[in-house]
């Protein structure tokens, strides 16, 4: 297969994958994403999570459209700017409902989470107003992408996108940073959001574009705080062989 085939293939799979967020793990014991009988190490080894950020971050290049954008942008990882001394800010709209305060309440949840794992390297920061500056991730309630026609509501419980309500994915400037709003849609009135789903999100929402074995369909389990504090323990454009493996607070 060409390169320009294999991107393509490459592109399809992303945006399928993306999109696909909610529903539980099928008991199997392996890490959701991981081939058949494989679990995750208990913690991740240097190399691992050099190649986990590669996999799911640096190594994207699928643009809005579903072509390759690696020509756009400087080759190596991408993330939110100006962290942690600028807060990411977090705009959750006033819950109109008990259904919408539960969304509410486990974003903010979620927020503490990361805060406490991550304040190091990253810190986000809830707002009931929505700011004017482009750098913000936008919570939406129940407006999450379900494909025309299905009704596989679990498996399309939350995602993050480019626009509310839409299942496109979220791509970096031109400077491999998130300067756009990022929009986290969680719910579709026929799900049920956990909290795992909720963080999960959050997880896209950071740059980690495609599920890898510690990182699947909901779960985000302890090791890959360790892939996001090493995703902001280094600049934008870090390319794979530069990175600084960092570890979260535990």
């Amino acid at each position: 297969m060409n390169t320009s085939l294999k991107r393509l293939g490459h592109a399809v799979f992303a945006a399928a994958v993306l999109s696909a967020c909610g529903g539980g793990g099928d008991g199997s014991g392996a890490a959701p994403g991981a081939p058949a009988g494989q679990t995750a190490p208990a913690t991740l080894t240097d190399a691992r999570i050099v190649a986990d950020i590669n996999f799911s971050n640096a190594g994207f290049d699928i643009g809005p459209d579903g072509r390759p954008v690696s020509n756009q942008r400087p080759a190596g990882t991408w993330r939110w700017p100006n962290t942690p001394a600028q807060p990411l800010l977090v705009h959750i709209p006033a819950p109109g409902n008990a259904v919408e305060q539960d969304l509410a309440d486990k974003v903010n949840a979620a927020i503490k989470t990361y805060n406490a794992r991550l304040g190091a390297y990253l810190v986000l920061e809830a707002t009931s107003v929505l700011p004017a500056a482009a750098n913000v991730i936008q919570v939406g309630y129940n407006n999450a992408w379900v494909p025309p026609g299905s009704t596989d509501y679990n498996s399309y419980c939350a995602n993050v996108s480019n626009a509310a309500g839409f299942g496109s994915t979220i791509v970096p400037d031109s400077r491999n940073a998130i300067t756009n709003p990022v929009f986290m849609n969680l719910g579709n009135h026929h799900c049920n959001v956990t909290q795992e789903i909720v963080n999960h999100e959050f997880g896209h929402a950071l740059g980690l574009a495609i599920h890898f074995d510690v990182f699947g369909n909901t779960t985000a389990p302890d090791n890959v705080w360790d892939v996001l504090a090493t995703l902001y323990g280094n600049p934008a454009s870090t390319r794979i062989e530069n990175l600084v493996v960092k570890r979260a607070a535990h």
